[in-house]
């Protein structure tokens, strides 16, 4: 028996049409011999590892059950041997691992999981036997990080087309524990790639770069033009209750500031100053006077530098 288990939100809120979330578990394929028992009058529920319960109806979730998978199909006529598509399933509301938004100290939180990145980001390099990052990917990483070290100046990181530069992008918030960083994009499918890729920090843990189980940033992403201030510090709020923070949003041509309201935006959780074109931007903020950022971009792109 299959299920194809969708993705599970450790944390999910939304601020008017702005989302921030962080993932617990990615979407995965469970692949084991499931128990079937009868529930109700002309019910079923498979019962899997991990204790993870698949039902057709609410009423037919045990009580104590924290993981509950709805299932679209008829759990009674499915086949022995069958796969249950991602598109069938979805968590029931409260029986999930999402998480209810601590009240905890934010900033807490937030300096607790970024001192667990301490050291956790390895400078590992793919090999003919072994996988890793590119060689471009670390020579900009460390090209980047020796400028930080030395320089509060902006970084420009010029990368080939398809070389992977919103890995770099990751592997820089992880190797010097940015909190909190900016990302801007300038088309939506880009925002809602890259900030996938942030919730589940790309190819990093699938290359051995950073552990598997790593504790996962909290990215959030605008969906459209902040109403008013208070918006924007509701938004800010909920990012930082959350681990290490993204969040970035969408660029118009010739800079952020436009007199017509911007379709989208895409991953962040800090200022949202400075004016790009077409390129990605991760920015970091030390103190209130420091700033630190770099433009990453494409070998064939022009760049405009912040305003």
């Amino acid at each position: 028996m299959q299920a194809e288990v969708p993705d599970e939100w450790a944390l999910h809120v939304n601020v008017g049409k702005h989302s921030v979330r962080r993932l617990r578990r990615g979407r995965c394929t469970v692949a084991a011999d499931a128990t079937i028992m009868t529930v109700g009058r002309a019910g079923r529920m498979l019962q899997f590892a991990d204790d993870l319960v698949l039902v057709n109806r609410p009423g037919h979730a045990p009580a104590g059950a924290k993981r509950v998978l709805l299932s679209r199909f008829p759990l009674l006529d499915l086949p022995d041997g069958a796969r249950i598509p991602c598109e069938q399933l979805r968590w029931m509301p409260g029986r999930s691992a999402l998480a209810e938004v601590s009240a905890a100290d934010p900033r807490a939180v937030r300096d607790e999981v970024l001192a667990s990145w301490q050291g956790q980001f390895e400078f590992r390099a793919a090999s003919a036997d072994t996988p890793g990052l590119r060689g471009a990917q670390l020579g900009a990483l460390h090209g980047l990080l020796a400028h930080w070290s030395m320089s509060d100046e902006t970084a420009t990181v010029v990368l080939p087309t398809g070389t992977g530069k919103t890995d770099t992008m990751i592997a820089a918030l992880i190797a010097e524990r940015l909190a909190p960083l900016l990302v801007v994009v300038p088309t939506l499918p880009l925002r809602d790639q890259i900030s996938r890729k942030f919730a589940t920090l790309g190819v990093l843990p699938l290359v051995g770069a950073v552990p598997g189980d790593i504790a996962l940033p909290t990215v959030g992403t605008l969906e459209g033009r902040l109403i008013d201030v208070a918006e924007l510090d509701a938004l800010l709020a909920s990012c930082r209750r959350g681990r290490g923070t993204t969040f970035a949003r969408r660029s118009r041509p010739g800079g952020l500031r436009s007199s017509r309201p911007p379709r989208s935006a895409a991953t962040a959780s800090s200022s949202l100053g400075g004016s790009l074109t077409g390129t990605h931007c991760a920015r970091r903020r030390r103190t209130a006077t420091s700033r630190r950022s770099a433009f990453v971009t494409s070998s064939n792109t022009t760049t405009v530098p912040p305003t």
